[in-house]
């Protein structure tokens, strides 16, 4: 895993703007700020499924679980780890962990992004 330090986090609005556009990276951050350390990325695409049907771990079944698992490994967490918000080994431990300072994003976390809404234009 490549190391990055908060120092090195520096998002323009507009980076902030695309990072939060999307309920997948939104739910993957607040996951990931609630853990202390890494987390697999079959446990985090399981929390980021039930977040996003606002739904009970135990109610998500494996192919909910599999299709948000493949757009956090193609799409959604590459996008993070370019950002420097999160480092990803998608080698053998398959793990994901916090790694920018994403206190200036936590408002709009906790608003569940209604504060971005009235910029989407779909």
């Amino acid at each position: 895993m490549s190391q990055v330090t908060e120092d090195q986090v520096d998002l323009s609005p507009d980076q902030i703007y695309e990072i939060l556009g999307h309920a997948y990276r939104r739910h993957t951050l607040c996951v990931l700020h609630s853990r202390a350390g890494a987390v697999d990325l079959d446990e985090l695409a399981t929390q980021v499924a039930a977040r996003c049907r606002d739904e009970p771990v135990a109610e998500i079944d494996e192919d909910d679980r599999d299709a948000v698992l493949v757009e956090l490994h193609h799409n959604h967490i590459p996008r993070l780890s370019s950002a420097g918000l999160v480092d990803y080994d998608p080698g053998a431990s398959g793990a994901v962990e916090l790694v920018g300072d994403i206190e200036p994003l936590l408002p709009t976390l906790r608003s569940g992004g209604e504060e971005l809404r009235e910029y989407r234009l779909d």
